[in-house]
């Protein structure tokens, strides 16, 4: 069983219909948990409501629905910003890769 939680750039990408992101997401399965933080459902929400964007609200909602989410509440947000730093230490030692690689 694995969890993890999609950020903007992610989702983003895969409201864009990018195939990098439905292939990823075809590496889950029912017992995982595929989360969305509440932070991030703004972060995709907001283009929605901006004139000329071709986004709209319910195609982002209809796009995500399947999605769980999460709260982004401040212990998130520390240990979010444990996670990152973790991250970027390995980056700087190993060659360039994409956060994909490491998720």
């Amino acid at each position: 069983m694995a969890t993890i939680c999609l950020d903007n750039n992610f989702v983003s990408d895969y409201l864009a219909s990018t195939e990098y992101t439905r292939t990823f997401l075809s590496g889950f399965g029912p017992d995982d948990d595929v989360l969305l933080p509440t932070i991030v459902w703004f972060e995709a929400l907001t283009p929605a409501f901006r004139t000329g964007e071709g986004r709209t609200l319910s195609r982002v909602r209809s796009a995500l629905s399947g999605f769980q989410t999460v709260d982004f509440d401040y212990d998130a947000a520390e240990e979010a910003a444990t996670i990152r730093g973790e991250l970027r230490g390995l980056k700087e030692k190993a060659p360039p890769f994409r956060a994909v690689s490491y998720l």
